[in-house]
């Protein structure tokens, strides 16, 4: 969070803000439903394809999940896609770097499903 606190499309003030209207008065109660990796459990989950932008205050989020998982002994592929911003997978016609990450996701999909 603090490596792109400034970042494009999203920012660190902006998340804290985001969080907040979330969660409402449960703010900062430590609840799976502000973050999955906050869950008491991790075992038995279906392998996860976990995406990661380089300009994303929430890319080490995403490295902290992908371990989190593992450590419990399920299934995590983390791929990092640079120059990515928040959202860029939304963005194909933008980032170009988009479309490579729908297609990984699709391939991650073909292979499990």
């Amino acid at each position: 969070e603090e490596a792109n606190a400034e970042a494009l499309v999203l920012t660190s003030k902006q998340m804290h803000t985001f969080a907040h209207l979330y969660m409402g008065s449960s703010y900062g109660v430590e609840d799976w439903q502000a973050s999955p990796v906050r869950a008491p459990s991790h075992a038995g989950l279906p392998p996860a394809l976990i995406l990661t932008a380089l300009h994303d205050p929430l890319r080490d989020h995403g490295s902290i999940y992908a371990e989190t998982l593992r450590t419990a002994g399920s299934q995590a592929e983390l791929r990092d896609y640079g120059p990515g911003i928040h959202g860029f997978v939304s963005l194909p016609g933008v980032v170009p770097v988009a479309r490579r990450a729908l297609a990984d996701i699709v391939a991650f999909l073909d292979q499990r499903l």
